[in-house]
């Protein structure tokens, strides 16, 4: 796939060409329509992905790339369109784009959560949640979608984080702290990051998670990882 603007090939995935910076159009996967939830993920994905057009160019400057590039507005159709669907759909509830989502779907299979940092000193959670059923990753920044992007088929033997719950984790807490939310947490060992990293800091393995912490003990990193039968999460 090449990019519709400059013509220089696309990465897999990519929501934006690595030469010129033009968001990469995606549409959600077509699910399966026997399923409601299905159904339901579907019609999620295009209405939060209509409603979240500016909130995309955070993805270009969260790269370090400078300033956004120019976004297409919506047409006074689009939105109506958008709204119209919003209404039909039941139960959706939640003040952000991602707790609208949780609201029809619950907690995702899988998932990461990691720490962005701006030029102008900013900060803002992103979380990536996969639901496999619907082969649809969901990408937000503080609450707010910036990007829905396909999955390949996962392998049915997946044995899936369910576990956890992106809710059980809050950036900069201890390991203390962290270790008070979550199942069995002496099941983790504790590893200090290879030098090679050129980062002060400390990072726990097991039970299908991954948690890196700083220097100062403040949560990092969180990832939820799916596994086959028998395979171990290596540190």
């Amino acid at each position: 796939m090449r990019c519709a603007t400059c013509g220089v090939g696309l990465r897999p995935g990519a929501a934006f060409c690595d030469s010129c910076g033009e968001a990469v159009p995606r549409q959600p996967p077509p699910p399966s329509p026997q399923s409601p939830r299905a159904r339901l993920a579907w019609a999620a994905g295009g209405i939060l992905a209509g409603l979240a057009v500016v909130a995309a160019g955070l993805v270009w400057l969260s790269r370090g790339n400078g300033e956004a590039p120019a976004l297409p507005a919506a047409d006074a159709g689009s939105v109506a369109r958008v709204q119209a669907t919003l209404d039909s759909l039941p139960g959706l509830e939640g003040a952000t784009d991602l707790d609208q989502l949780r609201s029809l779907l619950g907690p995702p299979d899988a998932f990461t959560i990691f720490l962005d940092q701006y030029a102008d000193g900013s900060t803002a959670r992103r979380e990536e949640w996969f639901y496999y059923e619907f082969y649809s990753l969901y990408e937000f920044v503080d609450g707010r979608l910036v990007a829905n992007l396909p999955l390949d088929d996962p392998a049915e033997w997946h044995v899936l984080p369910r576990q956890y719950d992106p809710a059980m984790f809050e950036l900069g807490e201890t390991w203390v702290q962290v270790a008070e939310r979550i199942p069995d947490p002496g099941s983790l060992t504790r590893f200090e990051l290879e030098p090679e990293y050129e980062l002060p800091a400390s990072y726990y393995v097991g039970n299908q998670l991954v948690l890196l912490f700083d220097e100062g003990g403040g949560l990092l990193y969180v990832e939820a990882v799916p596994l086959e039968p028998g395979e171990e999460l290596a540190p």
